[in-house]
Parts: C-alpha cells; structure tokens; sequence
C-alpha cells in the first residue's frame, strides 16, 4: 500500500469534507459527546471549503486512488490534520504531517484535539496548555502544542 501525497485541488473538496466528517463522526466518540462532535463539524459548503484553503500550504493523502486524509498549515501553525478511520494507524497522518513541516521555522505549533494528542505527541509535540473552543455554544477542549528543533 503506497500513499500519495499532493496539493489540494478544488475537485477534492467533496471528498474532503467527507473525510473530515467522518473523522470526527467515526474517530472521537471516546473523547467528545455528539454534540460536541455536531458542534466541531458545524455547517459549511464547498465554497467555504475552498476559501478556507486559499493561503495555505495544503495536502491531500491518497491510498489506491481514494483520498484518506488531509492537511494544511500557514507558516509553522499546523490548522488541520485529518484522516478517514478507516486509514488509521496506517502512516496516513505521518506523512501528511511531514509534508506540512517540510521546510517551515520551528517551533511548530497545532491545536491538537483529545483524540489528536497521542499522535501529536508521538510526533515530537509537547503540550503547552489545554484550550478551551465554543462552537455552537458548545465547550470543546484542545491542546496547545508545539514541537522544537531537536
């Protein structure tokens, strides 16, 4: 099984969003209630998909054909990580990872969710503070890390 990675294209964004969704929907149920998961997907059409990319450096992870996982960072922040569960523990989120730090300033830093933490830190990132987001009304809890040059 061999992983491509690549720039997100606008034709992926379907996609994206349902490997987004799933992640949370199939991939946090033992760190964060349905609402809360409700709360973190919100609601978001392809064009805010698109917009939300523009700046960014981004990615998109394929395995036979099929894309199972996305990312994209600004600079040294790490914004989104995401990879269908079905895909899990595959080295799906390594190499996306690695493809968003390629040639970014240390330190790195990422808003690591519960479910993200153990991943993160396996990666070299150290927690600096819990967070606390409200969407929707909603308290979800994250992790400030950052990752130094070794």
């Amino acid at each position: 099984m061999s992983i491509l990675i690549r720039p997100i294209e606008e034709a992926d964004l379907p996609s994206v969003e349902d490997v987004f969704i799933r992640s949370i929907r199939l991939g946090t149920g033992k760190e964060y209630s349905p609402a809360q998961q409700s709360a973190w997907i919100g609601r978001h059409d392809l064009a805010w998909w698109r917009d939300s990319f523009l700046d960014k450096k981004t990615a998109v992870a394929f395995i036979d054909g099929r894309i199972v996982g996305f990312g994209d960072a600004k600079g040294s922040y790490i914004d989104r990580l995401y990879v269908d569960p079905d895909y899990f523990r595959l080295g799906v989120g390594k190499a996306l990872l690695s493809y968003l730090e390629q040639g970014e300033q240390y330190p790195l830093e990422v808003y690591a969710s519960k479910t993200a933490l153990p991943f993160f830190a396996s990666q070299g990132y150290v927690v600096e503070k819990e967070n606390i987001v409200v969407r929707l009304g909603i308290n979800l809890s994250n992790y400030f890390m950052r990752k130094y040059r070794n």
